[in-house]
């Protein structure tokens, strides 16, 4: 209403229209013509957008692996995955005692259930590079 015509009434007078013709040049010539010093600010932007559409891929190949679960606990801080044998038969007990286990998947291996924990621990630690590309600059 009000805003619109009393723009409008500006943009008529003498010398208004010319002066943001004049600005609008000024600022496309500077843009398109001057060095852009921000070139580093675009290529984290664009790296940081390509990132993200991975962890979009990989959190869709671990929704279709359905190893979304396999994890047991989530540490902030992250954490070393089993490295021993030993260390893998427990992962996979605590695994075991979870209502996917035993809805879903209770007749799975050991072998099956590693190949969904390294999906899932993946995907964590993919999430973690992301945090770290981000807050890095």
């Amino acid at each position: 209403g009000n805003m619109l015509f009393s723009t409008m009434a500006k943009l008529q007078k003498p010398g208004v229209k010319q002066a943001l013709n004049e600005t609008i040049s000024n600022t496309t010539n500077k843009l398109l013509h001057e060095p852009n010093h921000n070139k580093s600010v675009g290529i984290w932007l664009l790296s940081c957008s390509g990132l993200v559409f991975g962890m979009v891929v990989i959190g869709g190949l671990t929704r279709l692996t359905k190893s979304g679960l396999s994890m047991t606990d989530w540490k902030f801080h992250g954490g070393f995955p089993p490295l021993t044998a030993d260390n893998w038969q427990q992962e996979f007990e605590k695994y075991q005692n979870f209502p996917e286990f035993k809805r879903i998947n209770k007749n799975m291996s050991l072998k099956e259930f590693k190949s969904i924990y390294w999906w899932e621990y993946s995907h964590r630690m993919y999430g973690r590079f992301i945090g770290l590309a981000f807050t890095a600059p």
